[in-house]
């Protein structure tokens, strides 16, 4: 219980970390200027957003981002009623070359 507690507290502040620091680069100009990236994206485990920062020009970038989606599926086998809630939830942090 309390390792969950851990994991979610660093997923909260890795979030908090990648909302601010897309806040702090908005300005296109901003963008343009140092080739920083924002992009979002859907995949298998939801809506997300990525922040894509050049360590070394045209040669490393840092990548962080956040990921989420919900499912619930239900079902009925043999008069039984199955149900799932289903959160899925990523924080990435990568370093592209």
């Amino acid at each position: 219980m309390a390792a969950r507690q851990i994991i979610k507290g660093i997923q909260r502040r890795t979030l908090q970390l990648v909302i601010g620091m897309m806040l702090l680069i908005l300005p296109v100009q901003a963008q343009a200027l140092l080739g920083i990236g924002v992009t979002g994206k859907v995949g298998t485990t939801g809506l997300g957003a990525d922040l894509t920062v050049p360590l070394i020009p045209n040669w490393i970038n840092l990548r962080a981002g956040y990921n989420y989606g919900e499912w619930r599926p239900s079902t009925t086998q043999g008069g039984i009623n199955y149900k799932a809630d289903v959160r899925l939830e990523t924080t990435p942090l990568l370093i592209d070359i």
